[in-house]
């Protein structure tokens, strides 16, 4: 009589293996994820950084110019374009300044904040699957569909934080393109009938 070298393979053994590799394919992604999120939480800081810098010297150059300014209006009383040219520039570094905090930087960290807090969500809303699946062992087809379907939205929103001005223009672009081929295609339309 010879004896098995393999086991028995079951239904239940089957299942039970796909639904290991399937617990461990989401794990995979959950920590890619993580990574992503870790990555967006530190260029986020660096752009908060990068905006406080901006303000700090921005402020920084204008009140010493303003403070040149006024210390060279006080010692010479008959020239006064120097001072003027000074508090002026002053007053042009602070706007400079601050339209580079605000509008560079800020919308940069506004952009990975929101990055972020979709990264979180999709977390929270992979966790619930992981955990019904750690005390199951065994995902059904209906949990793999949703757990694929939370993914989706995930590239999804992540992919429309990225768009920006020039990709927005050649989209316009694209849709008035189209607008005009179906136009045409109306217009021989109309005159082939």
């Amino acid at each position: 009589m010879t004896e098995k070298i393999y086991p028995d393979i079951t239904q239940e053994t089957v299942l039970n293996s796909l639904s290991k590799i399937r617990i461990k394919s989401m794990m995979d992604r959950i920590t890619e994820i993580k990574k992503q999120l870790k990555h967006y939480r530190k260029l986020k800081h660096r752009w908060s950084v990068a905006q406080i810098s901006a303000r700090v010297s921005g402020l920084t150059i204008a009140g010493i110019l303003s403070v040149g300014g006024s210390i060279i209006g006080f010692v010479t009383t008959g020239g006064l374009i120097i001072p003027i040219v000074l508090t002026g520039s002053a007053a042009l570094e602070g706007v400079i300044s601050e339209i580079i905090a605000d509008g560079l930087c800020l919308s940069k960290k506004n952009k990975f904040n929101d990055k972020c807090k979709i990264i979180e969500d999709t977390l929270n809303r992979l966790y619930i699957f992981i955990q019904k699946a750690s005390e199951d062992n065994s995902i059904d087809n209906q949990e793999l569909d949703d757990y694929y379907k939370i993914i989706e939205q995930f590239n999804k929103g992540i992919s429309d934080i990225k768009i920006d001005e020039s990709k927005l223009k050649e989209k316009v672009f694209l849709e008035l393109e189209k607008e005009k081929v179906d136009q045409l295609k109306k217009e021989l339309r109309q005159k082939l009938i």
